[in-house]
């Protein structure tokens, strides 16, 4: 069944919980597509935070991520353009740019790309023609070569800034956490942060959208926090925390 379900696009993560113990079960379940695996006896607790963990990894496979003003959506395989226009994205091309985008200082060797990404049997020249793939969807700049190293993400507009988005449902936080590892926004910074706008009343708006520089006045507009996770020469991470309604 959970083969099938794979085999068919579903993507929602399972866990086989069953009596079967032996290590050959065990290695079939993962392999036929479940991504825990529990045996039984089996206290609540354990599968409470096993199931809790399996969340967390599906909301930072799906969340939406910004590659400079580009905003990728891996669970819908789009791309949107700086106007909001959609582009679709093949699987392979969808998981080829999450990579990238989620270790946006790491220069990826084709080895690396071509192990995270493609099936057995691909070869490098796999990756350079994916690779060309997305900067004619896109831009050139999506995906940057470094020179007898391999990619890594690129800067269009001039930035990279990642936006994850999501939310702790056990303790109703919603979490923004936005990332620029780049040299400055460019030159149109609202236009970044615009489609996260929201009016008091939480309809969305056109307008002047979240900046990096006004992050802790927006977190408490709307009654949230803010923290810096990291920073250093290459960038700035923070995380927006803001109560659920």
């Amino acid at each position: 069944m959970i083969r099938a379900l794979s085999g068919s696009g579903v993507t929602t993560p399972a866990l086989m919980l069953t009596a079967l113990a032996q290590v050959d079960d065990i290695v079939e379940g993962l392999d036929c597509g479940a991504n825990d695996y529990l045996t039984k006896p089996f206290h609540f607790i354990e599968l409470q935070a096993r199931l809790r963990a399996l969340l967390r990894r599906f909301n930072a496979q799906t969340a939406s991520v910004m590659v400079g003003d580009w905003l990728l959506k891996p669970h819908s395989g789009i791309i949107e353009d700086p106007d909001g226009s959609a582009v679709s994205l093949t699987d392979a091309e969808t998981r080829l740019l999450s990579v990238l985008a989620a270790a946006p200082d790491h220069v990826f060797s084709r080895e690396e790309l071509l192990s995270q990404v493609f099936s057995d049997g691909s070869d490098m020249g796999t990756v350079d023609a994916y690779v060309s793939y997305l900067r004619g969807k896109t831009t050139r700049t999506i995906i940057e070569t470094v020179r007898g190293r391999g990619y890594r993400i690129g800067s269009p507009e001039g930035a990279t800034v990642a936006v994850s988005l999501g939310y702790a449902r056990h303790r109703q936080w919603a979490q923004i956490r936005v990332s620029d590892h780049g040299p400055g926004i460019g030159g149109d910074p609202e236009r970044l942060f615009r489609r996260f706008a929201r009016d008091d009343d939480g309809t969305a708006r056109q307008g002047y959208g979240l900046d990096l520089a006004l992050a802790r006045d927006v977190a408490n507009r709307y009654g949230g926090s803010v923290a810096v996770e990291s920073s250093s020469p290459s960038g700035t991470t923070m995380l927006l925390s803001f109560p659920l309604a």
